[in-house]
C-alpha cells in the first residue's frame, strides 16, 4: 500500500490551516484517514508530501506523519505474517485503537509485538540461546 499525504484545501480553518490526510488504495478500495495534523497551504510541499522547513512546526508534523506511515506499515506486516487480509476499516482501527470496537489493552498489544519480535529474531538467525532468554523474559513479564 503506497501512502499519499494530501492537504484538504477546501477545509481551511479560521487560522488558515488545512488538514493533512492520507489518501490511498488498499485491496482495490479507497482508504482515507485524517491525520489530525494541519499546516498552512504555503508550508506544504506536495511533491515530498511533507511540511516545508520554513514552517516553525515542520519537524513535529513531519515526525507525526512518518509515525503514522510506520504504524500502517507495521500493521500491514503483522497482517502478512499472520495470514490476515487487512481491510480499510481494520487499518483505521489499528491507527485509532480507541475507536475500535474490539480494542486491545496496552498489555495485550505489548505481548503481541513481543511475539513478533521473537519471530523476527528467529527468521534473522539469532542464536537459540538469545531467543530463549527473550522468551524467559516475556514469561516473567506476563507473570
Amino acid at each position: 500500500m503506497k501512502i499519499h499525504f494530501k492537504l484538504l484545501l477546501d477545509k481551511i480553518d479560521k487560522d488558515g490551516l488545512c488538514p493533512i490526510f492520507i489518501r490511498s488504495k488498499l485491496n482495490g478500495k479507497e482508504f482515507k484517514y485524517f491525520t489530525r495534523e494541519k499546516c498552512l497551504p504555503k508550508d506544504w510541499n506536495a511533491e515530498k508530501q511533507q511540511v516545508k522547513r520554513s514552517s516553525p512546526t515542520y519537524r513535529n508534523i513531519n515526525e507525526c506523519l512518518e509515525k503514522i506511515k510506520m504504524d500502517i506499515s507495521h500493521y500491514l506486516h503483522h497482517c502478512k505474517i499472520s495470514n490476515i487480509t487487512p481491510s480499510v476499516e481494520s487499518v483505521k482501527n489499528a491507527l485509532s485503537p480507541k475507536i475500535a470496537e474490539n480494542k486491545k489493552t496496552n498489555t495485550e498489544m505489548f505481548f503481541e509485538y513481543y511475539s513478533l519480535f521473537l519471530e523476527y529474531l528467529t527468521k534473522k538467525g539469532a542464536k537459540e540461546s538469545s531467543i530463549k532468554h527473550y522468551a524467559i523474559t516475556r514469561n516473567h513479564l506476563k507473570k
